[in-house]
């Protein structure tokens, strides 16, 4: 399993704290990071930790503009499928998230399941998704009333897996067409991009999901006191609000 993230410059200081809980909980994991705009100092400090590399280039060619969006989260979709063609297994994870326990119960879930997707953002997607993408997907969003989003910031796959071609193949091709993924007038407000085009996907594929979502925590205070003790759950989705573990990076 390889653990797949991104990362610009602003985002340098999330992105340092998640490798450096990596290397402490995981210390022989590999690592790829996804350049959506590091400096050049910054890419220089990444080529010295240890089993972490960059992919620089993964957008196909004549891709359309609003892949190239930060906030609009197409470029997600795109880095997952492009990694999961260059490694066996994946686990992706947000830059401004952490592991808080080893990884060996999220890895032995993704090896039997041959997926691992998350929830609890919310109740009801329909409250935090654009009517625009149910219709550019085909769908209607009242079929999706009480439903929760899976997340985006922690899934997993297994290449040639059932959620390879069930979901990431055509998440991949729904990211590359505005309308599903950022339709007119969708925002942070209203809508939830690469998120809500994954949790329609999932709910109208033939896959069996079960949301592995108690290894996930989005609250400080249901994680141990101690970041060096395990918690509960394994990942926390700190949005950037940790650094408990930029001083744990090992240098290759």
């Amino acid at each position: 399993m390889f653990i797949i993230t991104a990362a610009n410059s602003p985002y340098f200081w999330g992105l340092e704290n998640l490798v450096g809980s990596i290397h402490f909980w995981a210390p022989e994991q590999q690592i790829i990071i996804y350049n959506l705009g590091l400096n050049q100092d910054l890419i220089e400090e990444i080529n010295t930790w240890k089993n972490t590399s960059i992919v620089n280039r993964f957008l196909p060619k004549n891709v359309p503009e609003h892949c190239k969006v930060i906030h609009y989260y197409a470029w997600k979709p795109l880095a997952i499928y492009h990694a999961i063609h260059h490694h066996q297994s994946l686990l992706w994870v947000d830059a401004g998230s952490d592991f808080r326990a080893p990884l060996t119960t999220l890895q032995s879930h993704l090896e039997q399941d041959g997926h691992l997707f998350v929830q609890g953002q919310d109740l009801d997607m329909t409250l935090m998704s654009h009517d625009g993408c149910y219709e550019a997907m085909g769908t209607k969003k009242a079929y999706f009333q009480g439903k929760q989003h899976f997340a985006g910031n922690l899934q997993g796959y297994v290449q040639n897996g059932k959620a390879h071609k069930l979901i990431l193949e055509p998440l991949y091709r729904n990211a590359l067409n505005r309308d599903c993924i950022a339709p007119p007038g969708s925002n942070l407000t209203n809508h939830r991009f690469d998120q809500t085009v994954l949790s329609i996907l999932i709910y109208q594929s033939e896959l069996s999901v079960v949301p592995r979502t108690n290894l996930l925590s989005a609250h400080r205070q249901e994680l141990h006191p101690e970041p060096e003790q395990p918690s509960s759950a394994t990942v926390y989705t700190a949005r950037c609000s940790s650094e408990e573990y930029v001083d744990k990076i090992l240098e290759s």
